[in-house]
């Protein structure tokens, strides 16, 4: 009878520990916090506060920006304060290195994507080996490419930096359209407007992507389908909407009231059921709006949930449920129980063995 109950219990101990190691993948938001140097993870149907996928400061994070998932699972995170991307384990949110090291030349890098062969492109304020002779501080800025094994590939010229003027800086990067192109979003910069431009990610080319006319300080950038969305902070925080097939332009997709918001938009992800999430660093929060119209749903992630401060890049990722405290539970009840019903027969053998001497 006894060893019923023990086979029992083993049979659920395993199990459940079998249970933890399977458990299936979550629709996640990741967000980046810079106010704590950590990333968030939310959940995508809910909203609700998960956990810190990344602790704050961890591995050296400072200033995190740009998130892209790599083809290995892992996390990839722009750490724009110590000028290099940061690689942390897909499933525990542990650091694993720096995948792009301070000494490479990487300077205030931000948005950050992977095409399909692997390779990493980043935005970066200076593009190594590109100063101007004779002229010191003289550069030019755009994106970097790097491989697999973080060496670095190519570059791509979006604009300069130097004196008297600097050229429009880029600030986010992002794969998509009906040729699988590259777009790039440059922020105003002194007397020069900001754009999106469009280009050969084998090249480096300027397709000539046209530039509309309400184009002014595009941030953040996401692809929907045949659709570029772009956040937008001057003359008024909005989001902009590009139709790449027909190329046509609405530059107030979403306008919010700003009678009843204070809003800085910083960067913008679809979801899977179309939506748009929206950071605003001002309020704390995540902003969601429907895709197709336009239309405010809600604070999907309230204001400072989880510690949420000022939150700049997000992006959404498949990421493995946290062990439930239930099932650890199960685990530790079954263990012990099985536990103590061994030594119980160990120690009944010996009192009779002692009785049989």
């Amino acid at each position: 009878m006894i060893g019923k109950f023990c086979q029992s219990s083993l049979v659920l101990t395993v199990f459940a520990a079998i249970s933890t190691t399977i458990l299936p993948a979550q629709s996640a938001l990741l967000v980046s916090s810079g106010g704590d140097n950590s990333i968030k993870q939310y959940d995508e149907t809910t909203g609700d506060y998960i956990r810190d996928f990344v602790s704050p400061g961890s591995g050296g994070l400072l200033n995190p920006q740009g998130l892209a998932i790599g083809l290995n699972g892992n996390l990839f995170v722009s750490s724009s304060d110590t000028n290099s991307i940061k690689e942390y384990n897909g499933t525990t949110g542990e650091y694993i290195g720096d995948f792009v090291s301070s000494s490479s030349g990487l300077i205030d890098p931000n948005g950050l994507t992977f095409g399909a062969d692997g390779s990493l492109f980043v935005t970066s304020g200076n593009i190594p080996g590109s100063e101007t002779p004779g002229t010191p501080g003289e550069r030019r800025s755009g994106v970097l490419q790097y491989d697999t094994t973080g060496e670095l590939l190519n570059t791509i010229s979006t604009g300069f930096i130097g004196v008297p003027l600097r050229g429009p800086q880029p600030v986010d990067v992002v794969f998509g359209g009906p040729d699988n192109t590259l777009f790039v979003s440059s922020a105003i910069e002194r007397s020069n407007r900001g754009d999106v431009s469009e280009y050969d990610p084998t090249t480096g080319a300027s397709i000539g992507f046209g530039v509309g006319p309400d184009f002014f300080n595009p941030g953040g950038l996401a692809i929907g389908g045949n659709f570029l969305y772009y956040t937008e902070s001057v003359p008024n925080p909005s989001i902009g909407r590009i139709d790449l097939v027909n190329e046509i332009i609405d530059p107030l997709f979403v306008d919010p009231n700003l009678s009843e918001f204070v809003i800085q938009f910083e960067d913008v992800a679809v979801g899977e059921n179309g939506s748009l999430f929206v950071s605003d660093s001002i309020s704390d929060s995540i902003k969601q709006y429907d895709g197709i119209t336009g239309d405010f749903l809600g604070d999907f992630v309230t204001s400072g949930s989880g510690g949420l401060d000022r939150p700049t890049y997000l992006t959404t990722a498949n990421v493995p449920i946290p062990e439930p405290s239930s099932v650890l539970g199960v685990m530790g009840f079954g263990g012990l129980f099985a536990g103590s019903i061994l030594r119980r027969r160990i120690n009944n053998r010996k009192q009779l063995a002692s009785l049989r001497k």
